[in-house]
């Protein structure tokens, strides 16, 4: 997949189904990546299939992996649904394999796969466009945590 890519691919992570991004902003910062340099390839990782849908529509060197995204939005890899369990555990660690090798990482912070695609690629701050980074409720959550 990483070869299929092509140079300095932006990886996105767009995480939309029991926890969800601020969609917009993700997409403005891609928007604004692509400003820079318009034929820059896209990884996508999501969970969700209306967002997958939307992203091919407007973007056109858009790429993801094949996997089961459920229509109603419910989520992947909940206990009782009835996928192909391996398989798609699989395809989260390939997902989180090319986000690592990608050049720039759109992603939250808060999010544990993101943050270890993060950790696989060794990348540097200036790498990272967080989108929770001004967010008002994660930084309220911060803020509560820190004094409870």
């Amino acid at each position: 997949m990483t070869a299929q890519l092509g140079a300095n691919p932006i990886g996105i992570h767009v995480r939309y189904t029991d926890r969800k991004i601020p969609l917009n902003s993700a997409l403005s910062i891609l928007r604004k990546r692509l400003m820079q340099v318009p034929d820059q390839p896209i990884f996508l990782a999501t969970d969700n299939a209306h967002v997958q849908r939307k992203m091919k529509m407007e973007f056109a060197n858009l790429y993801h992996i094949n996997k089961h995204l459920p229509d109603n939005g419910e989520r992947l890899h909940w206990p009782a649904t009835d996928v192909a369990k391996l398989l798609e555990a699989e395809n989260a660690l390939i997902d989180m394999w090319v986000l690592s090798k990608c050049t720039r990482l759109i992603y939250s912070r808060q999010s544990t796969f993101s943050q270890t695609s993060v950790y696989l690629g060794n990348m540097a701050r200036n790498q990272l466009d967080d989108v929770d980074r001004n967010s008002p409720k994660v930084l309220l959550k911060q803020l509560i945590q820190y004094y409870a």
